[in-house]
């Protein structure tokens, strides 16, 4: 190596060094996501025929009158491809609301049940690879611990005014689909791992799944306030059933571990926990076509 070489050599060594400390000073770090816990409860022992809660469970649980209800509503295609790449696009109305909301989800799994830090940490690191990140101004981050199950959810929400529409009705396929065309957020159009045009093409060809009826009792178990959600749910079999899910928020990862638990050992002890996981989305996108919204008789 000649003196010249090497002394360039030597003057860009630390200009290489300066600059990875620059890229590692500015990479953005990972999202702060709040928590939510979402548990199923038996609803053959805590609902009457009518789908409100018992008495008894109602008084346990802290419940009172239900605070409203609100329709939901999905759209993917027939081969569930934004399922499949993590995405969920969603329409509700809530019988009280001039506006359809409208929001458009992503989701990384959490390997193990939600209550493991470096897990959870683990899916932040892995959505930071896909630019969710403390940055990310317009999505919500959220992580959710079920029963055996955890997801990180980031939410971008939209809404729509519907001034005119009556309450709880939604829009039919057509329109479900221009608008959410519309209104689809810069990084589902630009999604990595699939070509450009993915996302406007299942929109395009998209079905609406649903729609279904929730009705919402706000409570408190042990201080925390939570909330009762009643779902008639029909499945790809024609078979009915009440999706009854209990639900309550925490704003950080011990807090969230440890209303888990709480919650389960109160269920658990009246017989009330279904060991399974609260997960509706996939219920609903699986075969759910009910666009009456009736309740199961």
């Amino acid at each position: 190596m000649g003196a010249a070489t090497w002394a360039l050599a030597v003057t860009a060594a630390p200009v290489r060094a300066a600059l990875v400390q620059c890229a590692l000073v500015r990479a953005a770090p990972n999202a702060a996501p709040t928590y939510q816990v979402k548990l199923l409860a038996d609803p053959a022992l805590i609902l009457g025929r009518d789908g409100v809660p018992l008495e008894r469970v109602a008084a346990a649980l802290g419940l009172r009158e239900p605070s409203g209800c609100e329709v939901a509503q999905y759209i993917d295609d027939a081969r569930l491809s934004f399922a499949g790449q993590g995405w969920i696009v969603r329409f509700r109305h809530d019988d009280d609301e001039d506006r359809i909301r409208l929001t458009y989800k992503t989701r990384f799994d959490i390997e193990g049940d939600g209550t493991d830090r470096a897990a959870v940490e683990e899916a932040l690191d892995r959505a930071n690879a896909h630019s969710f990140d403390a940055g990310t101004c317009n999505y919500t981050p959220q992580v959710n611990l079920s029963y055996s199950r955890a997801t990180l959810d980031f939410s971008n929400k939209k809404s729509e005014p519907a001034p005119d529409r009556p309450p709880g009705e939604l829009p039919d396929r057509d329109a479900s689909r221009a608008l959410a065309l519309e209104r689809l957020p810069g990084k589902m159009r630009k999604w990595p791992a699939m070509p450009p045009g993915w996302a406007e093409a299942v929109t395009a060809d998209s079905l609406v799944h649903g729609p279904v009826r929730q009705t919402n009792y706000p409570g408190e178990i042990l201080g925390h306030r939570t909330e009762m959600q009643v779902t008639p749910i029909r499945d790809a079999d024609g078979g009915e059933s009440w999706f009854t899910e209990i639900t309550a928020k925490a704003a950080t990862f011990a807090e969230a571990v440890r209303l888990r638990a709480d919650l389960m050992r109160i269920l658990r002890a009246e017989g009330w926990l279904l060991e399974r996981d609260a997960f509706k989305t996939d219920l609903i996108l699986g075969g759910h076509r009910d666009r009456s919204c009736s309740a199961p008789r």
